[in-house]
């Protein structure tokens, strides 16, 4: 890369410390290298990295993203060694797809949401062809966040083809799924992914039961009307009831909402209660 950091020029390029600076100094000399801040130098032109890249033989180049790569990883800079991951063949190594891993959640994280789709996209294409159910389902955020539902869509999909995937990556993975099938208009693909998650978390975990019982109840009023809306919160409300889930009283708070909608008269305590919690 350019600019790059003059402490890697002798791990990378397996010469010695007194042969790597002669090396440097000889670069700097001849004015191909000029200095890029505390520690970094970067070429003159990309032309001449460029130039210096392709008079490589393919195995010296692959060899250089290696030790590139496991540099950068072992100090801690998991997005710079990403981007050697592929170049130095790691696919389906898992230290590399676990750092691209890394990497992409980070990026998620701090909202740099066109980093996160690039890194875990690369996370996908070293672990092969078998898809892992979290890096694809992190991917899945990444690319709805980023205005890209159609592509998360797909991405949710092969997270969820997995028939190993626990039972929290398949909730979050069928989340993103409804709400990416929303954003592109797909309501009988947006229904089914809550009908799935719904009856996977009545099993599994009765407050993310509450929190998609949430997301029906809103889909059904948004797009099919309050009535129905309600009486499909009634049942939800009394199946979280009986799954002993501790939310279960913000169904109520939503209840409320929903009657003063419709300008139904309605006790607005849970609503109250609800607000207070948010």
């Amino acid at each position: 890369g350019s600019p790059f950091r003059l402490g890697l020029v002798e791990e990378v390029s397996g010469l010695g410390h007194d042969a790597a600076d002669a090396g440097i100094g000889t670069l700097f000399a001849a004015g191909l290298l000029h200095a890029a801040g505390a520690g970094r130098a970067a070429f003159r032109h990309d032309l001449v990295a460029g130039a210096i890249y392709g008079d490589m033989d393919e195995g010296r180049r692959r060899r250089l993203h290696e030790r590139a790569w496991r540099a950068l990883a072992n100090r801690g800079e998991a997005a710079l060694a990403t981007a050697h991951a592929l170049p130095a063949d790691l696919a389906r190594v898992p230290e590399a797809t676990r750092v691209a891993h890394q990497a992409g959640s980070e990026a998620l994280s701090s909202g740099a949401v066109s980093s996160a789709v690039q890194l875990l996209n690369t996370a996908e294409a070293l672990g092969g062809p078998v898809p892992d159910a979290a890096v694809a389902a992190d991917l899945g955020e990444a690319l709805v966040t980023s205005g890209r539902p159609a592509e998360a869509s797909l991405a949710c999909e092969r997270a969820l083809s997995r028939t190993d995937v626990g039972a929290e990556v398949r909730l979050r993975a069928l989340g993103l799924l409804e709400r990416a099938a929303l954003l592109c208009g797909d309501q009988v693909r947006a229904a089914a992914a809550t009908e799935a998650a719904l009856e996977l978390a009545a099993g599994e975990n009765p407050e993310a039961f509450v929190a998609f019982a949430g997301d029906e109840v809103w889909r059904i009023a948004s797009f099919v009307g309050l009535p129905p809306a309600l009486a499909r919160l009634e049942d939800l409300h009394h199946q979280a009831m009986r799954l002993g889930a501790r939310s279960a009283g913000d169904l109520q708070g939503l209840r409320a909402y929903l009657a003063v909608q419709m300008r139904q008269s309605y006790d607005l305590g849970p609503l109250e209660k609800t607000a207070r919690t948010m």
